[in-house]
């Protein structure tokens, strides 16, 4: 299973003008005690598996909720839309803390505001759904996929197109190491 959430985190904090606003404060699930605002958290709302007829699901829907909270409606709003500016469509092989996440798309899907009057913390919070390479004992797949090759070259002369993923058979001029999933570029 793949932790989602961190890799939300990972690719909202990657973004210049998400952490120029909350600097490193993007939490799983909840932000620890009097954290400063603003702040974001991340949740998973469900995994989904793309079935199909013949072997289990390659592809994996998750829905992940982020919530951007801040003193302010507006501020809380801003956070939002760049952290949707930052996920929406994003795609592509993302290294976290040594896996490999083969991301084949981000969509966003809702948003909806809160006030805690309590508090007084305004939250804007926000759906996605990634599509992610499932990893594991996929019969066939050889983890992410069952086909190596040494190049992008190789894989497309093999029939495989700009986007898909396959397996490195040794260490190349990518710097990745054998055995990593790549995208065809």
């Amino acid at each position: 299973m793949y932790n989602a959430v961190g890799l939300t985190n990972a690719i909202l904090l990657a973004d210049a003008q998400v952490s120029a606003l909350v600097g490193t404060k993007a939490f799983p699930l909840i932000a620890p005690d009097k954290t400063a605002l603003p702040y974001i958290t991340t949740s998973t709302v469900n995994v989904s598996p793309n079935d199909n007829k013949t072997e289990p699901s390659r592809l994996d829907e998750i829905m992940v909720q982020v919530d951007a909270y801040a003193g302010t409606y507006d501020r809380a709003q801003t956070i939002a839309s760049l952290c949707r500016d930052a996920l929406d469509y994003y795609r592509g092989l993302y290294i976290l803390n040594s896996i490999a996440y083969p991301l084949q798309d981000v969509q966003y899907k809702t948003s909806r505001d809160f006030y805690d009057s309590e508090t007084r913390i305004f939250r804007y919070s926000s759906d996605y759904v990634l599509y992610l390479t499932r990893s594991g004992n996929v019969p066939g797949a050889g983890g992410f996929v069952s086909q190596y090759y040494d190049s992008d070259a190789d894989a497309i002369a093999a029939g495989l197109s700009s986007g898909q993923v396959y397996r490195l058979t040794k260490d190349n001029i990518y710097g990745l190491p054998y055995g990593i999933p790549k995208f065809v570029e």
